[in-house]
């Protein structure tokens, strides 16, 4: 419920009184954490590969968008919690916004609308979270996607400059893909049941900042 005065709440009753909503919330929690993990080491080798370089510089930049909208969409639903950890994170990551020169001030009030992001953000982070970074994520994530495949991988030679140009046939990446997807999603299972995700009391009133 994406108003201050029942978002932590509605979060409490869906971990705890909801049948297995606990569960798909540390799912959730820990999706997101493998995400950026993964994201995070599938960039570094590909600055360490040199993967970054014509004709893969246009998805490369693309790759590095979408890691920024991951950070976001963590930073975002993190936000969403709403309960009593969350607001000098909150003021210190929006307010990290000010510094920019000359859009700063903007930025922080499409961020947050109004004076103070402990007040009045949580329906712009919950919108963003929801719709707009979710949706940029998905439309740059099939595009990423399709660029890798289409220049021929990620750190090999782009096919005009190989002497074998053979690439790996389609049911042997969909089947390394799909054997990727099952033992991620044990990971998932596996810390979803032991590990639960953060959760604090609500943040009835706004913590004092001084």
């Amino acid at each position: 419920v994406p108003n201050p005065q029942e978002a932590a709440l509605s979060v409490q009753v869906i971990t705890y009184h909801v049948p297995l909503g606990g569960f798909i919330r540390n799912l959730h929690f820990w999706a997101a954490q493998l995400l950026l993990i993964v994201s995070a080491i599938h960039f570094l080798r590909v600055i360490f590969t040199a993967a970054y370089g014509s004709p893969r510089r246009f998805n490369y930049l693309l790759g590095l968008a979408l890691f920024v909208l991951s950070l976001m969409l963590d930073f975002t639903g993190y936000i969403l919690r709403w309960d009593v950890d969350i607001c000098w994170p909150l003021t210190t990551g929006t307010n990290l916004l000010k510094t920019i020169p000359l859009i700063g001030d903007f930025l922080y009030r499409i961020a947050v609308g109004g004076n103070e992001a402990c007040e009045t953000a949580l329906l712009r982070f919950y919108t963003w979270h929801i719709f707009g970074l979710t949706i940029l994520v998905v439309i740059l994530g099939f595009w990423h996607a399709f660029r890798v495949r289409r220049d021929g991988g990620i750190a090999v030679p782009p096919p005009q400059l190989r002497a074998d140009v053979t690439r790996i046939p389609r049911d042997e990446l969909v089947r390394r893909e799909v054997l990727t997807i099952f033992i991620v999603s044990i990971v998932l299972i596996l810390l979803s049941s032991f590990i639960p995700a953060p959760i604090a009391a609500a943040m009835t009133d706004k913590p004092s900042l001084t």
